[in-house]
């Protein structure tokens, strides 16, 4: 079963646009996540994944393919009803060449992006509140670097920028206390 879904990923991958292939990693950093040490599976909003050039191709194109799934989403902290989407086979992760050596190149951001991934929700399932927003130092250092490298959601980037301004904040006032002259 897993060769076939790999010939059938590689036939779909070949007949996509160049776009549409450019397209392909940047989908895969939203269908693929790391959980307790291993590539796995996640969701994604569908409406997200619209707005990248390319991306509904790939989307429309291995729906089709019986590669991705697309469902309705229930009980998640952005409202019922939202059409998520997930790959319809984890085995397309080990089985597909292209997506194997991807998720191994990007073996580290994919760690660091599930880390955000479950802040976020904990930010998110307490009301926005500040102490859930990462302080300065690894943690937002790690998810800056994601959000540069464009692999975080909507909300995601949300909770990466009201850390970013949360720390300025705190460093502003904290120059404010003690007279420190602010650098640029």
């Amino acid at each position: 079963m897993q060769g076939a879904i790999a010939k059938r990923a590689e036939a779909e991958y070949a007949s996509l646009s160049p776009a549409a292939r450019e397209a392909v990693p940047w989908v895969f950093r939203r269908l693929v996540t790391f959980e307790h040490n291993h590539a796995t599976a996640r969701q994604a909003h569908i409406a997200e994944l619209s707005n990248h050039p390319g991306a509904t191709e790939v989307v429309q194109r291995f729906i089709a393919a019986n590669l991705i799934v697309a469902a309705r989403a229930t009980g998640n902290h952005s409202g019922n009803g939202v059409v998520v989407i997930s790959l319809a086979h984890e085995a397309l992760i080990e089985s597909w060449p292209l997506l194997k050596n991807w998720v191994e190149s990007q073996r580290e951001n994919l760690k660091n992006h599930a880390a955000v991934t479950a802040d976020t929700g904990r930010w998110i399932e307490n009301n926005r509140q500040r102490d859930y927003l990462y302080r300065s130092g690894r943690p937002l250092d790690r998810a800056k670097a994601l959000l540069d490298g464009d692999f975080l959601s909507k909300e995601e980037e949300e909770f990466v920028c009201a850390s970013l301004g949360s720390v300025a904040r705190q460093q502003f006032e904290d120059a404010l206390a003690t007279g420190q002259q602010l650098q640029q």
